[in-house]
């Protein structure tokens, strides 16, 4: 990572950083930025995380089949030209809390200082890394029981791995047979919709939908130890999004402890956490 020097150019300093440019971290940095607060959001992908791999979400209120991509630059565009907050490329290495401060060293070798950070990392998802998998995504397999059940009415569909969303599917689907991780060894189809999958003996099943759950991953190895997280990586929150371990430390959507994964839940908790961040720094003598 190189030398991490806490020296910090003027254009470095902000009051609120938020890591992660996902439609969380997009949102609290438009309401800090609102605030009156300099603010920028630090996104070491494309901004709009997750949402640009989902072709349609339909449990959007007001735009029920707006696609992930559509969404997520409206967000984007509303942020960076009518807000004006600030996006920057960068992937944070690490994190280092000094004097009320929190100095950020990203992969550039550039430091950024902050009065409080959000953290909106997000989660990528756990895949089965098996033939078939990248090529059907999206075209009749998924990774979000919650975001697509709706397109499975009548349908014979399949669910591998975790079944907290089975009663959930089941409201929809004619079918719906579940699968543990090791039972497949590939999606079959037609090289642009999927047809089934193929067993790990061999047997071939015929779907007109595969989701698999098999959890997520969180990218939050870059925290300091002194900035809680659960035993799956999550940041921990109270009722305020912040961290009851560290001031000057918030979270929102899918990288905090909470089990359900929304796009609405998370636009709600980036609120939350930007009011109560804003509200710190206001509050104190810098």
């Amino acid at each position: 990572m190189g030398l991490e020097v806490e020296v910090v150019g003027e254009t470095n300093k902000f009051d609120v950083i938020v890591i992660g440019g996902g439609i969380a971290g997009m949102t609290a940095s438009s309401i800090i930025t609102q605030s009156g607060l300099k603010s920028c959001f630090l996104e070491r992908d494309v901004p709009g995380g997750k949402l640009m791999q989902i072709d349609q979400l339909h449990n959007f209120p007001s735009n029920p089949n707006i696609s992930g991509k559509d969404l997520a630059l409206s967000v984007f565009k509303q942020a960076t030209e009518e807000v004006k907050t600030n996006y920057v490329f960068g992937d944070v290495q690490s994190i280092r809390p000094k004097n009320d401060l929190f100095y950020l060293f990203t992969a550039d070798g550039q430091t950024w200082e902050a009065k409080a950070i959000v953290i909106a990392v997000g989660t990528v998802v756990k895949k089965l890394n098996i033939d078939g998998e990248d090529k059907y995504f999206n075209h009749g397999l998924s990774y979000c029981v919650v975001c697509d059940g709706a397109l499975t009415q009548g349908k014979n569909v399949a669910l591998i791995g975790q079944t907290q969303h089975l009663d959930y599917l089941k409201k929809y689907a004619a079918k719906v047979d579940v699968y543990q991780p090791q039972d497949v060894k590939s999606f079959d189809g037609d090289n642009t919709n999927l047809s089934g999958l193929t067993k790990a003996d061999g047997t071939q099943m015929k779907y007109d939908f595969v989701f698999v759950e098999n959890g997520h991953e969180i990218k939050t190895d870059f925290l300091p130890d002194e900035i809680k997280l659960d035993d799956k990586k999550q940041l921990i929150v109270d009722g305020n999004m912040a961290s009851p371990y560290f001031k000057g430390v918030f979270g929102c959507g899918d990288c905090i402890n909470n089990n359900e994964k929304l796009v609405t839940l998370a636009m709600q908790q980036a609120a939350i956490a930007a009011e109560s961040a804003v509200k710190y720094v206001k509050s104190n003598k810098w």
